[in-house]
């Protein structure tokens, strides 16, 4: 389910890809079930069902947004209440008869966690820590809500027992490498690290062995060669490398774009000037447009003439950000 700001709905409140979210890997088998088993795939069907009508309903209203006749917050909110209640209803009489169901209460705090009740998401994912301290998915998604609600140290150990119990899964160490980006001050002490170069490079080493696990994943990818931005001196050949890894894996032309800008921007960095303009010259897509003028700007001037599309081909959504991350503190 997607985020609407006009209604104060959001995505899960816990990081990145923390929570491991309700999804048909989580059904039972169809036949030769016990009977919690069996009710926990009606909830569960329930529960896929009320997030597909939420996200018509949003996208529908934002249709009718964009004509001047979107319903009012209040309406929207009122519909989204009447999908996710019988929801509600359906998760409580589920525990209350099978309370010691690891993957129920999970399930139930991802739901709630989409609607931003992560305080009543709480005691669900304390509970299935509780009755499965090892189970790597329990800890992992208890991991995310402590890395977005505090304390964050708690976040850290919780990971690092998830990767220790399931050291072939990526997303532990990719939400590991997340959490402590998060929390710098928290994650140094944490890894008795004395400056932030050394926490950039254990965050990077965490995304490197990431990506090792899963290759192909192209958000991982840029996750990893996000991180070359903090490390001094700036590691210009791996920064490429890396993020010629993303564009190879980018499943569309505008997440190639989206890979070009960030490879013009460290190229000129570098002062490589004749390959940030090759990389420029092929952006054409009108969302970078911008984009490209202001890294254009950083040319010298006999290397700005750079030919820009006038096409008006509307670009597709596009969840890779262009911007370097923020300075360091």
């Amino acid at each position: 389910m997607k985020g609407n700001p006009t209604t104060g709905l959001t995505w899960c409140s816990f990081i990145l890809l923390g929570v491991l979210l309700v999804s048909n890997s989580w059904l039972p088998a169809a036949e030769g079930t016990d009977p919690a088993d069996a009710a926990y795939r009606q909830v569960l069907l329930a529960d896929e069902f009320a997030l597909e009508q939420i996200d018509r309903l949003l996208a529908s209203n934002d249709a009718f947004e964009r004509q001047g006749a979107g319903l009012s917050d209040a309406i929207v909110k009122t519909k989204i209440r009447t999908l996710t209640d019988p929801v509600r209803e359906k998760y409580n009489a589920f525990l209350k008869q099978y309370p010691k169901h690891v993957k129920g209460r999970l399930a139930y705090a991802s739901f709630l966690g989409q609607f931003g009740l992560t305080d009543e998401a709480k005691p669900h994912l304390e509970e299935a820590l509780r009755l499965a301290p090892n189970d790597p998915v329990a800890l992992n998604n208890a991991a995310n809500y402590y890395g977005a609600n505090g304390p964050p140290q708690k976040a850290f150990e919780l990971l690092q027992k998830a990767i220790a119990l399931k050291p072939k899964e990526a997303t532990y160490r990719r939400n590991l490498a997340g959490v402590m980006l998060m929390h710098r001050p928290e994650a140094k002490a944490y890894l008795a690290a004395s400056t932030d170069q050394e926490l950039f490079q254990r965050v990077a080493q965490l995304y490197r062995q990431a990506l090792k696990l899963k290759p192909d994943d192209f958000l991982l990818a840029t996750d990893f060669a996000q991180t070359h931005y903090q490390l001094i001196p700036f590691p210009y050949t791996d920064a490429v490398a890396a993020w010629e890894t993303a564009f190879k894996l980018a499943p569309s032309r505008i997440e190639k774009e989206g890979v070009m800008i960030h490879l013009a921007r460290i190229h000129i960095r570098a002062k490589k000037f004749p390959e940030a303009r090759r990389n420029l010259n092929g952006i054409s897509l009108p969302v970078f447009l911008e984009t490209k003028s202001k890294l254009l700007a950083d040319l010298p001037i006999a290397m700005k003439k750079i030919e820009f599309s006038t096409t008006t081909q509307p670009a597709p959504s596009f969840n890779l950000s262009t911007r370097p991350p923020a300075p360091n503190p």
